[in-house]
């Protein structure tokens, strides 16, 4: 071999290295470990990773793609839609980064863009069931002879993936529910989540167990204590519930008023008390931790709280639904802080979860007597929070927030000490993004078609009716 080869040889091999930590490595060793470090949760790693290979080698689309959706998942929107642009920009084909674009645009309301990019989805790869599924959301159907059903049953009849046969049946299950021919709904409902239920695991005994030492060690003696390494903060401001059952609205009506930001749902203190519950029993683990630790933890959770909203906001919304569990560590961290707490009808809550397609941590949702005996641990205890936490908790109805939005703004901002705010009448055009399951529903004027949703489906919901009787949570 030449010199002049050995020369190009030589700094193609340096162009394709990524020094980490002093260690070169190869552009393909680094993203391995980004993706590693990414489905690992360890997402500053990731990033970092995927920011020098993309210094490096300024057309790597895999990099580029993982890293919008770290932004993305970070609420990092436009960045996370400039970046999926260069992907395309590089690889006109790529569906992931046109899925994810599609994705991006619906968080920010911008649903037209976002089923343009669903649909270029679809014309590259017709058997992508997610943006076939993704697609269903945002449209209103009058009729069950469309092209997307048509589409969606020809797939059932080619697809042999289980994940991918969830998506259609959940897309069906939309459509046939518009258009009113609610028995062929339930009926693609049930198959949909008969396959989720099958790789998704749900524990009754364990979520019994957790209402019972929350109950019993949360007193309202031991919450009246001064934990000296509480905040005096009065920023965050939590919005609790029942997954589906109106938090997202309540959030959007609030971050309208200008004194008030979002930091949508925040993982902190689920992660938190998960660390927590693994050193000692919990919540004795909170005290048997220095005081700086604890400390530490809320200093942590308020920076985060800055870095999703301005420091000139008097509240930041923290709407983690199921921050319910953790109400207690909340009172002990922010003694001054409010919570907010959203209640709907059981039968329409329990529904709405059963025809959400959600990912397998909400293992409960894929079956109606899981979904019930879940209800029925979250409805415990919040009445022992509304027991032990008496002047820190605002109960708002979901049927009042839709029926009456005004007076229900008001009683808000009531509560948290502020004056009226005329955007709050119009939550529909709140430009913060949203990434919940119910980030369609949230772009549209404030309607009521959802109120006793049950009643549709009432013939299939005997056993749901029956638990939350027995534990008097229906008449």
């Amino acid at each position: 071999m030449s010199n002049r080869n050995q020369r190009r040889l030589a700094s193609k091999h340096k162009e394709a290295q990524v020094v980490w930590n002093g260690i070169a490595y190869t552009i393909e060793d680094a993203c391995r470990i980004a993706v590693e470090a990414q489905l690992a949760g360890n997402n500053e790693t990731a990033m970092t990773l995927y920011r020098l290979i993309i210094a490096k080698q300024p057309n790597h689309v895999h990099s580029m793609n993982n890293l919008g959706y770290i932004l993305y998942q970070n609420y990092d929107i436009d960045d996370a839609i400039a970046l999926y642009r260069r992907v395309i920009k590089y690889q006109p084909e790529y569906v992931h980064a046109w899925n994810n674009l599609g994705n991006a645009f619906l968080s920010k309301g911008q649903i037209a863009e976002a089923e343009k990019a669903f649909m270029k989805v679809l014309s590259l790869a017709p058997t992508y069931s997610k943006a076939l599924y993704s697609l269903t959301r945002i449209r209103n159907y009058t009729s069950e002879n469309n092209d997307d059903a048509a589409h969606a049953r020809a797939l059932l009849e080619s697809q042999d993936t289980q994940s991918e046969k969830q998506y259609l049946y959940f897309a069906l299950a939309k459509i046939s529910d518009d258009c009113g021919a609610y028995d062929k709904a339930f009926a693609y409902y049930e198959q949909a989540n008969r396959f989720c239920s099958a790789t998704a695991s749900y524990e009754p005994v364990t979520e019994e167990q957790n209402y019972i030492h929350y109950s019993q060690n949360f007193t309202k003696e031991f919450l009246t204590q001064r934990f000296s390494f509480a905040s005096n903060s009065a920023r965050p401001l939590f919005i609790v519930g029942m997954p589906r059952s109106g938090t997202t609205l309540l959030a959007n009506i609030l971050s309208s008023h200008r004194d008030i930001g979002a930091a949508s749902e925040l993982p902190t203190f689920p992660e938190i008390v998960s660390t927590l519950v693994k050193t000692s029993p919990y919540p004795q683990s909170v005290l048997t931790q220095p005081p700086a630790v604890i400390r530490e933890l809320t200093c942590n959770y308020e920076a985060e709280l800055n870095a999703r909203s301005s420091k000139s906001k008097r509240y930041v919304i923290d709407k983690q639904p199921t921050n319910f569990w953790n109400l207690g560590l909340i009172a002990m961290l922010f003694p001054n802080a409010r919570i907010i707490h959203c209640m709907r009808h059981p039968l329409d809550t329990c529904l709405s979860n059963y025809f959400q397609y959600f990912d397998h941590s909400y293992g409960y949702s894929f079956d109606l007597r899981h979904i019930s005996h879940f209800y029925v641990q979250y409805h415990k205890l919040m009445a022992h929070w509304r027991s032990v936490l008496p002047d820190r908790i605002l109960e708002i109805h979901y049927e009042d927030a839709v029926t009456d939005t005004e007076k229900t703004a008001r009683t808000m901002l009531d509560f948290l000490g502020l004056e009226w705010d005329e955007r709050c009448l119009s939550p529909h055009k709140n430009p913060h993004p949203v990434r919940t399951a119910s980030v369609w529903q949230v772009r549209q004027p404030v309607y009521t078609r959802s109120l006793e949703r049950w009643r549709h489906y009432e013939s299939y919901i005997e056993p749901l009716k029956e638990i939350l009787r027995s534990e008097g949570i229906l008449l």
